[in-house]
C-alpha cells in the first residue's frame, strides 16, 4: 500500500460515488411518486367537479342560466367549465360566455374523443381559445 495514501480516501473512492447514485435513484423515485400522488388528487377533484356540475345539469333540466348561476357561486375561480353536447359542439363555457357559438366543434378533441369510447377522459394541453394550458 501507498504510505501517501490514507486507507479512508480509498473508501470515498469507490463508496462516495455508488452512495451518490444511489441518492439520485431515491429522490427520483419519491419525485415521479409524488407527482402520481399529485395528479391523481387533481383527477379526483375535477372528478368530484365533474359530477356536480353533471347533476345541476341534470337537475335544472338543462337550464344553461341556472347551471351558470350556480357554477359561478362556487369557490373554484381556477376551474374551467364546458358542456359540449354529444355531437362536440359547445353549449356552455364558464369563460368564454359570450363566444360559446363562435368555439369550433370539440369532437375530435383527445379528452372527448376517450371519453366517448371508455366514458371518461383527459389531456393537458394549451387551449385555442384562452391560450393558456388546462388539464381536460
Amino acid at each position: 500500500m501507498n504510505p501517501a495514501v490514507k486507507p479512508g480516501s480509498q473508501f470515498f473512492k469507490y463508496y462516495l460515488p455508488l452512495f451518490l447514485i444511489f441518492s439520485v435513484a431515491i429522490l427520483l423515485f419519491q419525485w415521479n411518486r409524488e407527482k402520481k400522488y399529485k395528479s391523481d388528487l387533481l383527477d379526483a377533484r375535477l372528478s368530484d367537479i365533474n359530477e356536480m356540475v353533471y347533476n345541476i345539469f341534470e337537475n335544472t333540466n338543462g337550464d344553461l342560466n341556472m347551471t351558470d348561476s350556480l357554477i359561478t357561486m362556487w369557490n373554484h375561480d381556477n376551474v374551467r367549465v364546458t358542456i359540449v353536447d354529444l355531437k362536440g359542439l359547445v353549449v356552455y363555457d364558464n369563460v368564454m360566455k359570450d363566444s360559446v357559438s363562435g368555439m369550433e366543434n370539440h369532437i375530435n378533441r383527445p379528452e372527448i374523443a376517450e371519453a366517448s369510447v371508455n366514458k371518461e377522459g383527459s389531456d393537458i394541453r394549451l387551449s385555442s381559445s384562452t391560450k393558456r394550458n388546462y388539464y381536460y
